[in-house]
């Protein structure tokens, strides 16, 4: 793996984080309503969106570099149960499958996770923090138009 490569994604995926958390609300989620949404982190239901705004820029950014969103659910080993519903995350081929990397920019929308930011291989997630991304669906472009509506929303509240 590039290093460099790696701490730039990592920096774009953290400051792109912080700028979200202003943007985020009701109308760029997933079925969220006032109710749904209380005592819930702004990353709550976002997943969707976020990856449909991140993956254009890591491809226009990092043209030579292969990256995918997936969609599926998260499994704690310790637990014995996926983490919650289904999510959406972004993720790196960097070589082989166990070394490719999660990237969740919305982690913390699970009671059990509480690092906003996840970035790290599959094979450390499984080994060191006991879980599991498992993608039921994996996609090289947007999966939906509503997804790309919600980002469009997302693009404009960031660049503002």
């Amino acid at each position: 793996m590039n290093e460099r490569i790696y701490k730039d994604i990592e920096k774009l995926l953290r400051e792109t984080r912080r700028k979200l958390e202003k943007a985020w609300s009701i109308e760029t989620g997933s079925n969220l309503t006032k109710e749904t949404m209380k005592g819930r982190p702004a990353s709550f239901g976002q997943c969707g969106t976020t990856c449909a705004l991140l993956l254009p820029i890591l491809k226009e950014m990092f043209p030579r570099e292969f990256f995918s969103i997936a969609s599926g659910v998260i499994y704690s080993l310790k637990e014995r149960r996926s983490l919650g519903g289904s999510h959406v995350w972004l993720v790196w081929y960097n070589g082989s499958p166990r070394d490719a990397m999660i990237m969740d920019i919305t982690a913390d929308q699970f009671d059990e996770i509480s690092e906003p930011v996840i970035f790290d291989n599959v094979r450390s997630l499984g080994d060191n923090r006991g879980l599991v991304y498992s993608a039921g669906f994996m996609f090289s472009k947007n999966p939906s138009e509503r997804a790309e509506k919600w980002a469009e929303i997302l693009r404009k509240r960031v660049s503002a």
